[in-house]
């Protein structure tokens, strides 16, 4: 039995590795008790009825002094802090939902959902998240971890975290673990008294936004403390059309999405005021839409607004280059030209597309062929599952990685004197200034022969 400490009713510390009151600690506070069974037994209950109030009170006083802490001044969602400091919760909360189980299928991670934990976060709760593979899936291991990396780092979420431990696990305030696997719609199961599973992202988005607020009353303005009735009703609104409309592979999401250019060319967010649930979960699906191509002028100024709200790096780069070759260009139309005629060209009619899984769809429907890999200059950047036009679908890890190393290179590389000079764009035999091929085909003329060793003389 683990040791267990409390306070007698003087004052006294005991401790006890068996009954919370050994007969031998009564007769050492007082001696005589022992003369009298039914006196020293009636003693003994009281003074175990003192002890276990005074265990309760410790207890609580733990929780109070856990759960509670220096309530930061309330700040605007839009200027959230970045640091990482306690809250007070709600005791209501914790003491019904501590931990949250949310099953995911990994090619749609739910953003909106992370979006909302990141915000918590930045306000100050502890939120622990870990994330876990099932067995049902089919890709490799490596692949669910690359795929989980690069879709966090849309909007910048640290999934790193050392609290491993029993004691770090209790001291969050919520913890919530993804499950991915082989399954139509997300679920999620509340681990309290009574688990009650909640089907779809949107749901869950709603779930998660009102324990955000409970826990911080800054984030309320995201759903739960919407008090215009007719923004919330325009909120809810949103949020069912987009799980409907959207999440659902139909020819009528084009004209869904020239709704939502129209609504936006009019108002800043969809529920016009500042940033709902709506705006989180329409954010979450234009990150996992299967067609690549540039949104719309609106849209896409919502985008850029939806990141800087999220406190997500929006990686652009300073100029236009291709994910296949590394190659720069001054003008994006420019750069979707060279993906068409160098990228995406079919090799038997030389009919040119405009995606690489545009041209594994024609290799197969007209020529009966799969397609092996994209031609590229690049290792790994054969996989046809990535849609690629122009600037769209290219991974924000890449981006960055690409812009990072520009500001590192100072030169490049090479083994010739005057060849470091990134100004001349070589690609392949193309770019190479006319004088050096000559200069390069006349010195294959010349025969070097090799000296004659002399010998040393005995």
């Amino acid at each position: 039995m683990p040791l267990i400490y409390g306070s007698l009713a003087n004052g006294v510390t005991a401790e006890s590795n068996g009954p919370l009151v050994d007969h031998k600690l009564i007769t050492q506070l007082d001696p005589q008790l022992a003369l009298n069974p039914l006196k020293d037994l009636k003693s003994r209950q009281e003074l175990l009825i003192k002890r276990i109030q005074a265990l309760e009170e410790a207890l609580d006083s733990t929780t109070r002094s856990n759960t509670s802490g220096e309530d930061s001044h309330n700040k605007p969602l839009n200027n959230v802090s970045t640091t990482s400091s306690s809250v007070g919760c709600s005791d209501e909360v914790l003491d019904t939902m501590k931990d949250v189980v949310i099953y995911s299928n990994i090619n749609s991670i739910p953003l909106s959902v992370l979006s909302v934990i990141k915000l918590m976060r930045s306000l100050g709760v502890k939120v622990l998240t870990k994330f876990y593979f099932h067995s049902s899936l089919k890709w490799t291991s490596d692949s669910h971890s690359d795929y989980l990396n690069k879709t966090l780092s849309l909007i910048d979420f640290n999934s790193t975290s050392d609290e491993s431990g029993v004691e770090k696990r209790l001291d969050n305030h919520l913890i919530i673990s993804f499950i991915f696997k082989e399954i139509s719609e997300h679920q999620m199961i509340v681990t309290s008294n009574q688990s009650i599973p909640i089907a779809s992202e949107a749901n869950i988005l709603r779930f998660v936004a009102r324990i955000g607020a409970k826990l911080r009353p800054e984030l309320s303005s995201l759903y739960e403390g919407i008090e215009d009735i007719s923004r919330l009703t325009v909120v809810d609104n949103f949020v069912d059309e987009i799980n409907t409309k959207l999440y659902v592979e139909s020819d009528k999401q084009s004209e869904y999405y020239s709704q939502l250019d129209s609504h936006l060319s009019r108002n800043k967010y969809l529920s016009a005021i500042s940033p709902s649930i709506a705006d989180l979960l329409l954010f979450s699906r234009l990150n996992h839409r299967s067609d690549k191509r540039k949104l719309s002028t609106n849209l896409e100024k919502w985008l850029q607004s939806m990141r800087q709200f999220i406190g997500a790096n929006s990686a652009k780069p300073s100029t236009p280059w291709c994910w296949y070759c590394n190659r720069e260009f001054d003008d994006e139309k420019i750069l979707i030209q060279h993906q068409k005629a160098k990228h995406f060209k079919c090799h038997i009619c030389h009919k040119k597309l405009y995606t690489g899984p545009g041209l594994a769809i024609h290799c197969m429907q007209v020529h009966k062929e799969t397609i092996d890999k994209i031609p590229n200059a690049l290792p790994n950047r054969n996989n046809v599952d990535i849609e690629i036009y122009g600037m769209e679908g290219i991974p924000d890890a890449d981006i960055k990685e690409h812009e990072r190393s520009k500001e590192t290179i100072d030169k490049i590389p090479n083994a010739l004197p005057n060849r470091n000079n990134v100004d001349i764009e070589i690609y392949g035999m193309e770019g190479i200034p006319d004088a050096d091929i000559k200069e390069h085909e006349r010195s294959k003329g010349l025969e070097c022969k090799p000296q004659t060793e002399s010998k040393p003389e005995h």
